[in-house]
């Protein structure tokens, strides 16, 4: 029979493991055991870290400066492509 509050456990038809009562020491001796190459160091340079840029990406820049996102309608936005005049006025 186990025992403590059942509900607690995820798997119910699965007996609760027992608690060991172990001293901090034994613990770190375990987990040195258990992870060997662990140096216990601080890693400086951790998060994400970024891919170079895609053909998906520079698509998606000159969408943005071609494109405006405006109400088109009462209660509706869309993207609305902006006139451009690529010659220019040189002459």
């Amino acid at each position: 029979m186990k025992e403590g509050i059942s509900t607690m456990h995820k798997y119910q038809e699965i007996p609760m493991r027992k608690y060991v009562k172990m001293s901090l020491k034994e613990r770190t001796e375990r987990h040195a055991l258990n992870y060997p190459n662990d140096l216990n160091e601080r890693r400086v340079n951790t998060g994400v870290t970024w891919s170079k840029r895609t053909q998906k990406h520079k698509a998606l820049d000159s969408f943005y400066k071609t494109h405006v996102y405006t109400w088109i309608s009462e209660g509706k936005k869309a993207w609305v492509r902006v006139a451009e005049n690529d010659k220019g006025e040189e002459e």
